[in-house]
């Protein structure tokens, strides 16, 4: 930004070395905005209202509800989701004892093939 050839340049009032701006009256941008930012500091924080907790159902309650849902009461279903949650449960184990094998190879200076032990793996 140009200033004006017969533009006055006079520092900050607030003297931190800085120029002052004639519309904010000779106060600079940032001594300006720390002024305005103490102001909205000091404004009190309303306190949040309190919670009131809902009572926990207990574990039985819970499992009758789930049981009492259209889907969870046909047993295939059931039995695909627990499948499913195994066999990523195994997959899981596996990638990680794989894992640990691999570290102990390359902290004993042994010689890996990468393709070896990722053989196997999800791709990521």
């Amino acid at each position: 930004m140009k200033l004006a050839s017969n533009a006055v340049r006079v520092r900050c009032k607030e003297g931190c070395g800085d120029f002052g701006l004639q519309e904010l009256e000779y106060v600079c941008v940032d001594c300006d905005t720390r002024k305005h930012l103490h102001k909205i500091d000091d404004a009190p924080i309303p306190q949040p209202m309190p919670e009131a907790k809902a009572p926990r159902r207990s574990g039985k309650d819970a499992w009758k509800a789930l049981l009492s849902v259209e889907r969870e009461k046909d047993k295939a279903v059931v039995d695909g989701q627990v499948h499913a949650f195994e066999e990523t449960l195994t997959l899981a184990r596996e990638t990680q004892t794989k894992m640990k094998h691999y570290m102990l190879a390359t902290n004993n200076d042994e010689q890996v093939d990468k393709a070896v032990w990722t053989q196997g793996q999800p791709k990521l």
